[in-house]
């Protein structure tokens, strides 16, 4: 079986062999898909399909959830046994948490035996993640249906913003007024829509941002802090430290020379 994380930018088609129907993906969306993948994907003219996929077989599976004692629940059990028995697509969405983990397996500067070791925890950090959402589809399912259809376009107006002026970001007031939600709607809609934060959001934009310019040597870490968005080169090291758990100057000794 796979798990997969769609990373494009833009959403996919996916019509699978022995499926039925067309599945639309777009990005941070994840599914399981069992059995031998076969069939079409639709992309754009001059776009790439990025997925992010891990590959387990069924003995596997169950072998780590209980190794991480994962509280399997007999509907998830017979979901995965049906899943294992023929091909199947099962959609699993994705929170902050199994993104972040994702791009920090992707992005990692170790090398040699440290960057396996890194690799082998970080995989047994995304399957759980993994695991843990196609656990959770119901409440998933119960806390979006607390919000409008209208007030979900409104936070992903408000998504987009974010993406967009990371780097300078309006504060929740303005950011508010501009997608026409009050601070309270915004803050709440945007957690249970997104399960993160705004401000962490921000962060994590601001973060993998500046793990990416950290790795072109063309740049030093004054330049990518203030890049960015920050003015203090101190406040930026720390706030990357907080987040990657080392140092910018740890990206910078590891560049590709």
């Amino acid at each position: 079986m796979k798990l997969t994380l769609h990373l494009s930018s833009s959403p996919s088609i996916f019509s699978v062999d022995g499926i039925p129907g067309r599945i639309e993906v777009k990005r941070w969306d994840g599914f399981l898909l069992s059995g031998p993948a076969y069939g079409v994907i639709d992309i754009n003219t001059g776009e790439q399909l990025e997925e992010f996929s891990l590959f387990i077989t069924e003995n596997l599976f169950w072998r780590l959830g209980n190794e991480l004692q994962i509280p399997w629940t007999m509907e998830m059990r017979k979901i995965i046994e049906n899943l294992s028995s023929d091909r199947a697509f099962l959609p699993a969405p994705t929170n902050t948490y199994s993104r972040l983990a994702v791009f920090q397996l992707l992005h990692c500067p170790l090398c040699g035996s440290l960057l396996r070791l890194y690799m082998e925890a970080k995989l047994m950090e995304i399957f759980s993640l993994r695991v843990y959402e196609l656990l959770q589809p119901e409440r998933t399912k119960a806390l979006q249906l607390k919000i409008s259809a209208s007030d979900r376009r409104h936070l992903e107006e408000a998504m987009e913003i974010l993406v967009r002026e990371a780097f300078d970001p309006p504060c929740i007031r303005e950011l508010a007024g501009r997608v026409g939600l009050n601070t309270t709607k915004l803050k709440q809609g945007f957690r249970i829509q997104y399960g993160t934060t705004i401000f962490s959001y921000v962060r994590q934009l601001r973060m993998e941002r500046a793990r990416e310019l950290l790795l072109d040597r063309a740049l030093t870490v004054g330049e990518v802090a203030l890049a960015v968005g920050y003015s203090s080169f101190s406040s930026f090291s720390k706030a990357f430290y907080r987040y990657h758990g080392f140092l910018p100057k740890t990206l910078v000794g590891n560049r590709k020379k």
